[in-house]
């Protein structure tokens, strides 16, 4: 794993918002998306010209931003539908607007390799599950069974029953899945 010292992060940083300053001299235009507006560096943030809401839920806009409310309903901006926005130029004007979304734009809890076509196969030998005795241990094909159907929108009740699993046992897989890509970046078993 690539350790990166405080001073590479420092000069990565400076690069990039040099790329960013300077790029619009050349026509570079940058979106960067983020869930919390914070995450991206005050010094990225600084060389901005537009910036886009969209529905804010219960964290609402940041602290510096607090005034927006003054122009904007916060329970309606909280409560936005995804294809509204808002967007507040570094200069000043503000705005609303309407994003219809393409036919071909990835939907929540689509499969996206289902939709594109893609069979992934890993090579590696598949764990069935061994019995033991009262009860069977989960299986590297059955935990991306219970997964892929997560994904597809089923509860974990319904995959519990088709699985003939009790729900603790979907509610683990599901766990021990999401676990597994926050510490490694991927799921061992799928």
């Amino acid at each position: 794993m690539l350790q990166w010292s405080f001073r590479s992060k420092l000069l990565v940083l400076a690069r990039a918002t040099y790329l960013i300053r300077e790029g619009r001299h050349c026509g570079i235009a940058l979106g960067l998306d983020t869930l919390k507006f914070t995450s991206i560096d005050v010094d990225i943030r600084a060389v901005v010209d537009y910036f886009i809401f969209k529905s804010q839920g219960v964290q609402g806009v940041p602290a510096d931003k607090q005034w927006l409310y003054g122009y904007f309903n916060p329970v309606t901006v909280r409560h936005m539908p995804n294809r509204f926005f808002f967007i507040m130029s570094a200069k000043g004007p503000l705005g609303i607007g309407k994003f219809p979304c393409p036919p071909w734009h990835k939907q929540e809890r689509e499969s996206i390799l289902k939709a594109v076509g893609v069979k992934v196969d890993f090579g590696d030998r598949i764990d069935y599950g061994t019995s033991r005795g009262t009860f069977k241990t989960v299986g590297d094909q059955e935990h991306t069974d219970i997964i892929n159907t997560y994904f597809e929108g089923l509860s974990m009740g319904k995959i519990a029953k088709k699985q003939n699993r009790s729900a603790a046992t979907v509610y683990a897989q599901i766990h021990s899945h999401d676990k597994s890509i926050e510490k490694v970046g991927y799921c061992v078993e799928c």
